[in-house]
């Protein structure tokens, strides 16, 4: 009798227990209002006594600043938490939780498992958050829809790991932003972990964060299912101290990882952007859009923008992708899950100890994963596109490749990267900054479909040709190039050049370069910037100028120049007699003179820096049969060379 009494009791507290608030019955027409903090601790209480508030409408009528909400709403991982409707009218709520337990948030969970509910929609949350562990700002567990909410929140030394919107997504993240800073161990823009098939999508994470753990995405920290579809990360990432070793970090997707039970989970990343610099210098599994990959997952029509700097397995997509092996399913046999890379771009500088790559860092697979149709602008320390097939399951150079990737179709501006970027014919191939811009046939026929032509520009990856930052990072520097062995590159720029203007972006530079128009003139010799900007957006190449003003048109093409690149020696011949040798750095410096008189000369080049230089050759001219030194309108013939 006691225990009937009891729940009697119970029930009609949970009934009672949402029926004040500010006035409204719970309708969509007529919402039960929400004016303080005692209005919400009345929804908490409500959910704490089992009343999870099923369809039940809430609007929350003004901002909540003054007086901040110090519990969480309901709890976590209880199946089922808030299966209402809570409109937050873009009004801003405050917290103040610092709670001695696991978990902490605003609600506790959203929606229940299998079932499409539990609603929050344009709600601003701020103030201070704590655990002894994990938080979200708006929920720990969204089984249910988060729309249009944004969180600027502190966070409490303690806790451990953070997600910007939920701490685990198992539902629906829609059109939401992150702008907490924070220094934690591991963290994710919008969620700390993508579950099952969840969906985050048109997502934007602006905050800055300095990690001390293995995992951070701008967007999400793990991801074991789901999509992420149309985010971008503008947010910095980097590591708190030098002496901490970090793994999987991501402009997008720390990692994605298929463990056993969640294999059959698709997992697709479209249409995400990666803003921010992402850098640290004891980590390894880093990239623009995913740091590291086990499994299969398809990353398609992404871009980035951000510099990416790391020890090893760096990538301006993904540092590390290491695909499944086949999975058999009763009935079905063996299947083969094979993953991609296909229509991303990169623009960023890439930069890291070994194994770098502009696209990928490491790409290995045992069942037919593909890197195709993908584009790399940036510069590059280590290789163009993909550095290599190594540490599959931590097997360092056991050999994936034969067979079971498929490369096709990939391409990079050679006049963009580094002169040390490595090239690897089938795999993927170079171009000049000309041939990969506009719209022609020979271009569609490179990258394919799924890219956005247009005169004027480089191709943009299909879903982002309308976007202002997409346009800018398309807009192209126009260097010199006659031939396959005679082109100018950002390592050394020899003659004045042309930029790309279109969609009005403007040009801006330092006191070596004269921009106007689209017509870039070099004023003197030495390092400098040349800055791009439309929009508010900007980016900026680094050039090595070698002032043209001396060089003469008169260049004979039978000077020899070899070994190239070279160690120690170099050897200089021509059809004319040498009267002089002048070596020139990028900053224009001559570094080593030698006098000749000879068709031939060996120059010694082992006390010189690595780096890529400029052989100034002078030549002796004929007068009515006398030979004359060269003092004025001498011929001059200009040769680049690499010392390693």
């Amino acid at each position: 009798m006691k225990r009937i009494f009891t729940l009697i009791v119970g029930c009609l507290l949970a009934v009672f227990a949402f029926a004040q608030f500010g006035g409204g019955n719970g309708t969509e027409s007529d919402p039960y209002r929400i004016y303080t903090v005692a209005h919400l601790e009345e929804i908490g209480d409500s959910l704490n006594l089992g009343n999870n508030l099923d369809n039940k409408h809430f609007r929350l009528m003004n901002d909540i600043v003054n007086d901040s909400l110090p519990i969480m709403l309901g709890r976590t991982n209880n199946g089922r938490g808030f299966c209402g409707y809570f409109y937050g009218g873009g009004h801003t709520l405050a917290l103040n939780i610092n709670s001695d337990d696991s978990y902490a948030a605003l609600f506790g969970a959203i929606g229940g498992v299998e079932e499409n509910v539990g609603y929050v929609d344009s709600l601003r949350i701020v103030g201070f958050l704590s655990s002894n562990y994990g938080g979200g700002g708006v929920c720990v567990n969204n089984y249910g829809t988060i729309c249009r909410c944004t969180t600027k929140l502190r966070l409490g030394s303690v806790l451990q790991t953070f997600g910007g919107i939920a701490w685990e997504n198992l539902g629906n993240i829609i059109s939401c932003t992150n702008l907490t800073n924070t220094t934690t161990q591991q963290v994710g823009g919008i969620c700390h972990r993508g579950s099952n098939y969840s969906n985050i999508v048109d997502c934007q994470n602006y905050g800055h964060f300095k990690i001390y753990g293995d995992g951070t995405g701008g967007i999400c920290t793990f991801l074991g299912g789901g999509n992420i579809i149309g985010c971008i990360n503008y947010g910095q990432i980097s590591g708190s101290s030098d002496n901490i070793t970090c793994n999987s970090i991501g402009g997008i997707v720390g990692q994605v990882l298929a463990v056993s039970g969640n294999e059959n989970y698709r997992r697709f990343i479209m249409k995400c952007k990666n803003v921010g610099d992402i850098q640290s210098s004891d980590t390894y599994y880093m990239g623009g859009i995913v740091g590291d990959i086990s499994g299969n997952v398809s990353i398609e029509n992404c871009t980035n923008y951000g510099n990416i700097s790391g020890n090893y397995n760096i990538g301006g997509i993904v540092g590390r992708y290491t695909g499944n092996d086949s999975i058999w399913i009763m009935g079905e046999g063996y299947v083969y899950p094979s993953g991609r890379i296909v229509d991303c771009y990169n623009s960023g500088y890439i930069h890291g100890d070994s194994i770098v790559g502009g696209i990928a860092g490491t790409f290995a697979s045992l069942c037919g994963d593909t890197l195709a149709n993908c584009l790399n602008i940036g510069r590059v320390d280590g290789s163009a596109i993909y550095s290599g097939h190594y540490a599959f399951d931590g097997y360092e150079g056991f050999d994936f490749w034969g067979d079971s990737v498929y490369f096709d179709h990939n391409y990079y501006d050679a006049q963009m990267l580094a002169y040390n970027a490595d090239y690897e014919e089938g795999m993927y191939e170079w171009r000049f900054t000309s041939q990969l811009t506009g719209d022609t046939p020979e271009l569609r026929a490179m990258l394919g479909d799924g890219w956005s032509y247009a005169e004027g520009r480089y191709p943009i990856p299909l879903g982002l040709e309308n976007d202002s930052l997409a346009m800018l990072f398309a807009t192209p520097i126009y260097l010199y190039a006659e031939s396959a062995d005679d082109y100018d590159d950002v390592d050394l720029v020899q003659h004045h050049f042309t930029v790309g203007t279109e969609n009005s972006v403007s040009w801006a530079s330092g006191s070596r370069l004269s921009i106007v128009g689209e017509n870039a003139t070099i004023l003197a010799s030495g390092s400098e910037n040349i800055t791009a900007s439309l929009g508010g957006y900007s980016f900026t190449r680094r050039l090595n100028l070698i002032n043209p003003v001396n060089i003469e048109e008169q260049d004979f093409d039978d000077v020899k120049v070899f070994p190239n690149p070279t160690t120690d020696i170099l050897n200089i011949t021509s059809s004319q007699t040498i009267s002089e040798i002048e070596i020139v750095n990028v900053m224009g410096q001559v570094v080593k003179r030698i006098e000749v008189n000879s068709d031939n000369a060996v120059c010694d080049v082992e006390d010189l820096r690595s780096g890529v230089y400029v052989v100034r050759i002078r030549t002796l001219r004929y007068f009515g049969g006398a030979q004359q030194p060269q003092a004025q309108g001498a011929v001059i013939s200009h040769r680049k060379f690499v010392k390693e």
